[in-house]
């Protein structure tokens, strides 16, 4: 932050090994949904908060600074070419899993309270976009 403070991502979640650009990716993602609404779908998409490149690269390069010096063995090398690479197909990842997800519990939840598909929809919205922007060369808006 600006105060030279630290931001320390701890991942309760998943608890496993998953690749380091996917708990980012996921909470970039998360980032522009705002939930909780008091209307219907219960949600707001805020897509305007999707970072840039330029904001990514800078959280990467704090990231791979702390891997490299907590990692003890040298059997895993990390560039930030590989974890930009890695952000942007795990954007994409978490995008249809979420929405995937938002589907079966919109098929298995009678919920006056959220609308799981209308989540699953926004989600499934937000993935096709990004792979559109993935196949042209990246996910970033130039």
């Amino acid at each position: 932050n600006d105060e030279g403070g630290r931001v320390v991502m701890i991942d309760y979640e998943y608890a496993d090994l998953n690749s380091p650009a996917y708990d980012a990716a996921n909470m970039f993602v998360e980032a522009m949904i705002e939930y909780g609404t008091e209307q219907p779908p219960y949600f707001k998409t805020h897509a305007e908060l999707f970072p840039s490149k330029a904001e990514v690269v800078a959280f990467a390069a704090s990231y791979i600074g702390e891997y490299v010096s907590l990692k003890t063995s040298g059997d895993e090398k990390m560039s930030l070419e590989r974890y930009m690479a890695d952000f942007e197909r795990c954007c994409m990842l978490s995008l249809y899993y979420w929405g995937t997800w938002a589907v079966v519990m919109g098929a298995s939840t009678d919920s006056e309270e959220f609308d799981y598909f209308a989540l699953a929809r926004e989600k499934l919205k937000q993935y096709s976009e990004l792979k559109r922007r993935y196949a042209t060369g990246s996910i970033f808006v130039s």
